[in-house]
């Protein structure tokens, strides 16, 4: 029996300009090792898609009147650890997610 923890990463991750490539992989094998350090293994990363509504409010309103758009879509990443149940820490807290 496992026990599992999902964590959210940023959308995006800080580079300096001209300096983007490489910066990905560094910031997952962080997050990998700080919840192997603690007992947790790395399973898997899914890919959620979210639609935000402005709801049926003034807001939706407003933006219909100046013909903007009332949804917005966008992505979110979560990692998936697991550890068995009797062996697991208590899943370290990671900040800075998106």
């Amino acid at each position: 029996m496992y026990q599992y923890e999902m964590v959210e990463i940023p959308q995006s991750v800080a580079a300096k300009f001209g300096k983007g490539d490489g910066v990905v992989g560094p910031y997952l094998r962080d997050l990998v090792k700080t919840y192997a350090d603690a007992g947790w293994e790395f399973y898997r990363i899914d890919t959620f898609r979210i639609v935000e509504s402005a709801g049926c409010g003034c807001l939706s309103f407003f933006l219909i009147l100046l013909q903007q758009p009332t949804e917005r879509e966008f992505n979110r990443h979560v990692v998936t650890f697991r550890a068995p149940s009797a062996r697991a820490d208590k899943p370290p807290i990671v900040r800075g997610g998106a």
